[in-house]
């Protein structure tokens, strides 16, 4: 506990000290603590140094510890922490409003989905229905969790995609098979740019 929060405090430290000194844009300040202010809006460049790592931290304590002995008590306690933390995340919406906020869209998704997880399950653990309910909670927790998942990688792919586009279309890039784009890839891009104008 100790040292988690202490490496954090201290992180937080040097990055405020950079902040201040040298500005959230400074080729200084994306060196030494980059890694954890990148893609947060300058107002929140505490939010994964803090709320995240608090996040981290709490469900460790009550996974590992004997804070709630009972595993329904652990199971509610993650309920709570994952509601506190979802109601943080919807109230602040920390991350930059860059491709329409897509980031905070995402997280707050992810935030969705492990919130209903957890409130399942502890449904199941307190409520005790019959195999066929419990089984039909279980495949439901799981399509959540691969339609999220799912989600993040069409996300990231489109972006892989979009990018090698960009840097295919710049002057001198060549002309290469793609460079003038499939149907396939025209396409994507196409759909893709009328989605982040709307």
């Amino acid at each position: 506990l100790v040292w988690v929060v202490g490496v954090c405090l201290m992180i937080c430290l040097v990055s405020l000290k950079d902040l201040r000194n040298h500005g959230y844009r400074s080729g200084r300040t994306q060196r030494h603590c980059g890694y954890f202010i990148i893609g947060l809006e300058p107002l929140f460049w505490w939010w994964e140094l803090l709320v995240k790592r608090l996040d981290i931290m709490l469900i460790g304590l009550v996974t590992d510890s004997s804070f709630a002995a009972d595993q329904k008590a652990k199971v509610v306690l993650y309920v709570v922490l994952a509601g506190l933390f979802l109601t943080a995340q919807i109230a602040c919406r920390p991350f930059a409003k860059e491709y329409n906020g897509l980031a905070d869209r995402l997280e707050t998704r992810g935030l969705q989905v492990r919130f209903a997880s957890f409130s399942v399950l502890a449904i199941i653990f307190i409520a005790d229905p019959n195999e066929a309910v419990t089984w039909t909670c279980a495949i439901l927790i799981i399509l959540a969790n691969a339609v999220y998942l799912g989600s993040l990688v069409s996300h990231f792919l489109c972006q892989l995609v979009l990018q090698f586009l960009a840097r295919t279309r710049q002057p001198g890039a060549g002309t290469g098979a793609i460079s003038t784009g499939s149907s396939f890839i025209g396409a994507l891009s196409l759909k893709t740019n009328a989605w982040r104008e709307k």
